[in-house]
């Protein structure tokens, strides 16, 4: 052997050892079990599982009204209640955290998402005199489909 033949031995050279013990080969040898227990069967008279609802409190904050200004009744708004979706106008300075939390307190239900459009200020014109209204935050709430919220009670 030369040199190459120390640095690179062939694989044959040294016996490997299996990564995996085999057992001895006569206890190995198992064809079919059989048990006493009939197979399971699922019973017809159990109930379903139902998804459990979280059931949340409706509790009295002072500063709720500060975060959720008032709910946005437009056509378009209208129509988004089908989907189990309703629209609200927030402060600009508003996150989801604290509109999720605030609409828990009023309204009693969790909302899964919660999507912002923010709105910009139009520009008006009054004889010489423009400029431009104020902006606003629109907050797009998605409820389960067990939950609602009856915001036009009074309308």
């Amino acid at each position: 052997m030369g040199l190459l033949g120390k640095i690179f031995k062939k694989s044959g050279d040294q016996k490997r050892k299996p990564l995996v013990k085999e057992p001895p080969k006569g206890e190995l040898e198992v064809t079919g079990i059989k048990t006493d227990a009939a197979p399971r069967q699922q019973s017809e008279t159990r109930k379903e599982d139902k998804p459990i609802k979280p059931r949340v409190e409706k509790r009295l904050d002072s500063r709720v009204y500060k975060v959720l200004a008032k709910p946005l009744i437009t056509e378009k708004a209208t129509d988004l209640v089908q989907l189990n979706k309703y629209c609200f106008v927030v402060p600009i300075s508003a996150n989801k955290s604290e509109v999720t939390k605030k609409i828990m307190n009023v309204y009693g239900v969790k909302p899964i998402k919660i999507n912002f459009i923010r709105q910009r200020g139009k520009y008006v014109r009054y004889g010489r005199r423009f400029g431009f209204t104020k902006g606003y935050k629109k907050a797009i709430i998605t409820l389960s489909p067990e939950e609602k919220i009856e915001l036009y009670e009074g309308v």
